[in-house]
């Protein structure tokens, strides 16, 4: 009987219904980590997008898009009536400084319409964004006189010359959203670089030299105003701060050419003749990349080499096409790339060596051929 009294009391305390509740056992401790994942702070949710919240990208597109609509340069005011003229078009070379005036003022419109097109279109972009708190800067450059008249010589009509101007124009824009609803941009418009804007009428590459030889040309014989300034030999720098190589095989006279008169007075010289036999080897005064392998009524034919700081060596009036070089190639200084002729606009046997800084400036070959002179 004692044997079954035990039995049931144990039965009963793994059960635990005869239990009194002050006598149950203590609930367990939860685990350390289960503890610690409890307390930590909940994350805040991430907030929704504010609707229509100015995106910067959208912003310059639409900017852009009113600045095009926007837009439009009248040059008819200035041209000469036979500006355009098939037969005899006007030419710049032989002109007087007051026959030149046009060109400066010009530039002085397209500077004024410029900046009234950039005063537009900003009034219509807060127009269009009357939610957003706008502040905007401007800065506007128009291109040279010099580089106007190398782009409109190539055109045909006024219409075709005021769509080439446009395009030869960046438009460039900063933005900022400092705080939701404010917004402030900055826009600059500025010229292409010339290189660049003179590839824009197209055509064929003889052409795009042309325009370049008349920009170099403007650029380094007259000044702001038209009128006709002392050339400075520019500081050297890059390969001719390092000294070129003598391009000839063998030569008769290096001749101190530099602003001679040509035409007839109508133009100067802007390069420096070394006089030679025919078919005498030309020698690259530089490494550099071939941009130019042609020929031209004034140059005869030609190669141009671009060395790595810029600088552009022209060679002229060699008897044969240089047809073993191709644009694009590289040479080393000292490697051939034609020979001595007398073709374009030349009288005897010699070699023309042209040099054109990184900014169109003609730079005087002559005291760095005079250094190296064998």
């Amino acid at each position: 009987m004692k044997r079954v009294s035990v039995f049931l009391c144990a039965l009963l305390l793994l059960c635990g219904g005869c239990v009194p509740a002050a006598q149950q056992a203590p609930a367990l401790t939860p685990p350390a980590r289960l503890t610690a994942a409890a307390a930590m702070p909940a994350v805040p949710p991430t907030p929704a997008p504010t609707p229509n919240a100015p995106d910067a990208g959208e912003i310059a597109q639409s900017l852009r898009a009113l600045w095009e609509q926007t837009l439009e340069l009248d040059i008819a005011p200035f041209l000469p009536p036979n500006f355009f003229d098939a037969e005899a078009p006007w030419q710049i070379f032989g002109t007087t400084a007051e026959e030149r005036a046009w060109l400066p003022a010009l530039e002085a419109s397209i500077q004024e319409q410029l900046l009234s097109a950039l005063t537009r279109t900003a009034a219509r972009f807060s127009a269009t964004h009357g939610d957003l708190s706008v502040t905007a800067a401007q800065t506007t450059e128009a291109p040279s006189w010099q580089l106007l008249y190398a782009l409109l010589q190539g055109c045909a009509s006024e219409a075709e010359a005021n769509a080439l101007l446009v395009r030869a124009v960046s438009f460039q824009t900063a933005i900022a959203l400092s705080a939701p609803g404010k917004l402030s941009y900055r826009i600059s418009v500025r010229p292409l670089a010339y290189r660049e804007a003179l590839r824009l009428p197209g055509g064929e590459e003889g052409a795009y030299w042309s325009r370049c030889f008349t920009y170099s040309y403007l650029y380094t014989v007259f000044g702001r105003d038209a009128a006709e300034i002392d050339y400075e030999l520019p500081p050297a720098s890059g390969c001719l701060s390092d000294g070129i190589l003598w391009p000839l095989q063998s030569h008769i006279k290096l001749r101190k050419t530099w602003y001679a008169d040509r035409d007839g007075g109508k133009r100067k010289h802007t390069g420096t003749d070394i006089w030679a036999e025919a078919d005498t080897e030309i020698y690259s005064c530089t490494d550099g990349v071939v941009s130019y392998v042609g020929s031209g009524a004034g140059t005869g034919y030609a190669v141009i080499v671009t060395d790595k700081d810029g600088y552009q060596f022209h060679y002229y009036h060699m008897i044969r096409l240089s047809d073993f070089l191709r644009p694009g190639d590289t040479v080393q200084a000292g490697a051939c790339i034609g020979r001595v002729g007398n073709t374009g606009n030349s009288d005897r046997d010699h070699l023309h060596l042209t040099i054109v800084a990184p900014d169109g400036k003609y730079i005087d070959p002559y005291p760095y051929l005079r250094a190296v002179k064998p």
